[in-house]
């Protein structure tokens, strides 16, 4: 990401979901604050600030509101959560301040050349607004799971870099996220990623097996996938699968239940040992 050009570049830097520019800035001497969702998240680096947010439903009070210089936000590549974030950056960078973003290629989906005239039309109206790069990703294990079980060779993935200059303090027009019934409760152990889906009211009952369905890789990432509803378990490894009783699996993941731990592992494809596991921070994700 091309970082010449910033406004105002004594001024602090606001990160939004990008916390690999942690490193790079603050080697350049930049400071500021990072919002991230994921609560284990760390980082050696004192030069930036972390809140731990997820910015559909939270909007943290940061100490430097209005006075940032700039904000990079590198949000899912859906329309609702771009022009989500991108507002929050607005609402907190000084006027003349940029907020730089990334748009997906049209090959991502049918409808992307719409999105695409749907967002920039939007952002028009609140500043200005100017193309000035393309942006490389890496792929997250999950998705190279997936190409993997296609049989298919990992691509470069690359973005649109746009910059978003506020002119003045009018904000974006974005529609609030609709909480549901159900929430994701997601663990880390030992550096992998779960994910499990329960609901408000889940009974217990005894089930000589933990899985309605049999474990698989999902062989497609995209939200249009229709056998994501059938889903409550996922892993970073893009291991998904349908359980009995999700809850009472959370609840012996937080207690920590060592038998429980083994199943899980052996029939998930997980790597981590749940003798001596890494535990970090268990965290609710509204679904």
């Amino acid at each position: 990401m091309r970082l010449a050009g910033l406004a105002n570049p004594l001024g602090s830097v606001l990160l939004i979901g990008c916390p690999s520019l942690v490193p790079i800035l603050g080697g350049r001497r930049r400071s500021g604050q990072l919002i991230e969702r994921n609560p284990n998240y760390t980082s050696k680096d004192q030069s930036f600030k972390i809140a731990y947010a997820d910015l559909r439903f939270e909007h943290p009070l940061l100490a430097d509101a209005g006075r940032f210089s700039c904000a990079f936000v590198d949000p899912p590549w859906y329309p609702q959560e771009l022009l989500h974030w991108v507002n929050f950056g607005l609402s907190q960078i000084e006027r003349g301040g940029t907020v730089f973003f990334s748009l997906w290629p049209t090959s991502v989906r049918p409808t992307a050349q719409d999105e695409h005239r749907q967002i920039l039309g939007a952002m028009s109206k609140v500043g200005r607004i100017e193309q000035i790069d393309t942006i490389s990703y890496q792929l997250p294990p999950f998705e190279l799971a997936s190409l993997q079980t296609n049989g298919q060779s990992p691509l470069a993935r690359k973005g649109m870099l746009f910059q978003l200059i506020k002119d003045g303090d009018q904000l974006l027009d974005v529609p609030e996220f609709q909480k549901t019934a159900t929430e994701w409760l997601r663990f880390t152990l030992s550096g992998e990623q779960l994910a499990v889906l329960v609901g408000p009211q889940e009974s217990w009952n005894e089930h000589n097996q933990l899985f309605e369905t049999d474990p698989f890789t999902l062989a497609d990432t995209s939200r249009r996938n229709v056998g994501l509803s059938g889903i409550n378990i996922w892993t970073s490894g893009n291991r998904v699968a349908r359980l009995f009783e999700p809850q009472k699996l959370a609840t012996q993941i937080l207690a920590k239940d060592e038998a429980s731990l083994v199943m899980l592992v052996e029939q998930m494809d997980m790597r981590f040992d749940p003798v001596e596991v890494e535990w970090g921070k268990s965290w609710r994700h509204p679904a």
